[in-house]
């Protein structure tokens, strides 16, 4: 299965995102950007689907020995969104470009589950 998005990406991110009420106002259809850390990577990804978000993107929290690429699992595997991870590089720096205008990112998830 092939899923891309382009959307917008909010000009703020949520530092959990571990309850639904973290995106609160969320406009629909956009890319959730979600820093890592406190709960579940399912459980920010169940949030950010139920928010409306067509794709989150969770990117790593930043001390030393979790800045590199998350290797994250979603239990069970299959979310109702593509949900990508990043640096927290990448993701600092793609919500400093969303706080600065309006950002356009392009999020495909290419899936394959065996079963």
């Amino acid at each position: 299965m092939t899923t891309s998005h382009s959307r917008r990406l909010p000009d703020r991110y949520v530092t959990a995102n571990c309850v639904p009420e973290h995106l609160d106002g969320f406009p629909e259809g956009n890319i959730a950007l979600i820093q890592r850390g406190t709960c579940f990577f399912r459980d920010k990804a169940d949030n950010a689907a139920a928010a409306g978000a067509s794709a989150a993107i969770i990117f790593n929290e930043g001390q030393e020995g979790r800045t590199d690429l998350i290797i994250g699992t979603l239990d069970p595997p299959q979310a109702a969104i593509p949900v990508l991870d990043a640096t927290f590089a990448v993701g600092s720096e793609l919500a400093g470009l969303a706080a600065d205008g309006e950002l356009i990112v392009r999020a495909a998830a290419f899936t394959h589950v065996e079963e």
